[in-house]
C-alpha cells in the first residue's frame, strides 16, 4: 500500500497560536539623535523585579545591584526597602545610603555594566511635599547619577561624578557635574558647574517627568521633558556656544575660582561610569524607566 503523506486534518476546535506582541522600540530623543547617540545601550522598564539582584549575590546577569560599597562601610539595600509594581520601581530606604540604592555595576564583585558618553534618561517622580531642605540626619536625597567605575573599584582619584537628576528641595531640579581632582576633603579641587539649579512655576517634582542628560565631548546638557534647562561647556564647545557667559566659569566646592586649567577635561578622558539610583530615608522616589543611548 502506498503510504498516505497528506497532512493531517487540522482540529477546528484548537485556537490559533497568537505570537507575543513585541512592544515598539522607544523613539530616540532628539537631543540624543542630534549628537549621534542612537543605540539603546541600556533599558529597564521595570516590568519585572528580575532585573534586580534581590539576593545581593553580586552575580552576573542583572541590570541593577543593590549592594553597598563594602570597603567604604556602606550597607546593602534590602528587598524590604524597594518594590516593583505596575512597571514602577519604588525606592524607600529605611537607612541612610548616601544616594546609593541601585548601581548598574556591583561595587564589590565588579559584575554589571559601566557606560561612556551618551544620553541618559529617567522617568521618575519624588514625594517631596512638606520637605524644604535635606534633613541633617538624612544626608541623602532622590538622585539619578553616576561616578567613575575606577573610584568604586579601586578608590582611584581623580574621578568624575555626573549628577543627572538631584531633588534636594521641593520643585527644584539640580544638575551637576563634578571633577574630583584632589583628596576627599580638599574642596578647592572639587570642581563643579556654577549654574546647577533650575526652578519653574510649572515644574513640580512630585509629577512624572522625563529627565535627560547629554554628556559629550566638551559639554553636558540637562533636559526636562525634552526642554534644555541647564548646560555646562568647556574647551572648543565653550568657545563656540558660550564664549562670554560667566555662568560657564567653573567653581570649586569652597566657592573659589579653580586654579586648574580646563578642570572639566577630566570628563573627556573618562570612558566608564557606573549609573546609580538612590534616595534618602524620608524621600521615597518612583522610577518608571531608565534608558541610556550611545553611539552605534
Amino acid at each position: 500500500m502506498t503510504p498516505d503523506n497528506s497532512p493531517a486534518p487540522s482540529n477546528p476546535s484548537t485556537p490559533p497560536v497568537t505570537p507575543p506582541i513585541t512592544p515598539p522600540a522607544p523613539a530616540v530623543p532628539s537631543a540624543a539623535a542630534n549628537n549621534g547617540f542612537t543605540r539603546l545601550a541600556f533599558e529597564d522598564d521595570f516590568t519585572s523585579i528580575s532585573t534586580i539582584d534581590t539576593g545581593n549575590t553580586g552575580a552576573p546577569g542583572f541590570k541593577w545591584y543593590p549592594a553597598g560599597v563594602h570597603k567604604w562601610g556602606k550597607p546593602d539595600t534590602q528587598p524590604s526597602e524597594y518594590s516593583v509594581n505596575n512597571s514602577v520601581l519604588r525606592i524607600a530606604p529605611s537607612h541612610s545610603t548616601y544616594n546609593r540604592n541601585f548601581m548598574t555595576r556591583d561595587p564589590n564583585t565588579g559584575e554589571g555594566q559601566s557606560f561612556g558618553r551618551g544620553y541618559y534618561e529617567v522617568r521618575m517622580r519624588v514625594d517631596a511635599d512638606g520637605v524644604r531642605n535635606v534633613p541633617p540626619e538624612n544626608s541623602s536625597w532622590p538622585a539619578f547619577w553616576a561616578q567613575s567605575n575606577h573610584m568604586h573599584r579601586l578608590n582611584q582619584r581623580p574621578y568624575v561624578e555626573l549628577d543627572m537628576v538631584e531633588i534636594m528641595r521641593k520643585d527644584e531640579f539640580l544638575g551637576t557635574l563634578w571633577a574630583h581632582h584632589g583628596g576627599q576633603f580638599d574642596k578647592s579641587l572639587m570642581i563643579k558647574n556654577r549654574k546647577a539649579d533650575y526652578r519653574n512655576s510649572n515644574y513640580h517634582s512630585a509629577d512624572w517627568h522625563t529627565y535627560g542628560c547629554l554628556w559629550d565631548t566638551n559639554g553636558v546638557e540637562w533636559y526636562i521633558d525634552g526642554v534644555l534647562v541647564l548646560k555646562q561647556y568647556w574647551g572648543e564647545k565653550r568657545n563656540l556656544l558660550a564664549p562670554n557667559d560667566p555662568q560657564q566659569n567653573p567653581v570649586a566646592a569652597d566657592g573659589t575660582n579653580p586654579t586648574l586649567s580646563n578642570p572639566f577635561g577630566l570628563f573627556d578622558s573618562e570612558t566608564a561610569i557606573d549609573v546609580i539610583l538612590g534616595t534618602g530615608k524620608t524621600w521615597p522616589m518612583e522610577v518608571d524607566w531608565v534608558r541610556i543611548w550611545q553611539h552605534p
